[in-house]
């Protein structure tokens, strides 16, 4: 009786990992469009989301990193980053 109590114990522990990692490359997988939406619009959620985090902020698009940056002087700035050097 106690093999089975244990065996049952060691499946419920796999599948509530199985369960988590499901939930992590799920979210990941989704990204922030459920933000997006329920923020109303892309707009609203970059608003949103610079208001909290400042000018340069990231978000997940999908499963893609992305960097927003608010204003067109800050990229200005910031475009040096997006520079290959010559050959």
């Amino acid at each position: 009786m106690a093999v089975i109590i244990i065996i049952k114990s060691k499946i419920q522990l796999i599948l509530s990992c199985l369960l988590n990692i499901y939930a992590i490359f799920y979210s990941i997988r989704e990204g922030n469009f459920p933000d997006i939406q329920a923020a109303g619009s892309l707009h609203e959620f970059l608003v949103e989301l610079h208001q909290t985090y400042g000018p340069i902020a990231s978000l997940w698009w999908g499963p893609r990193l992305t960097v927003s940056i608010a204003s067109p002087e800050l990229f200005k700035e910031q475009s040096k980053v997006f520079d290959r050097p010559g050959k």
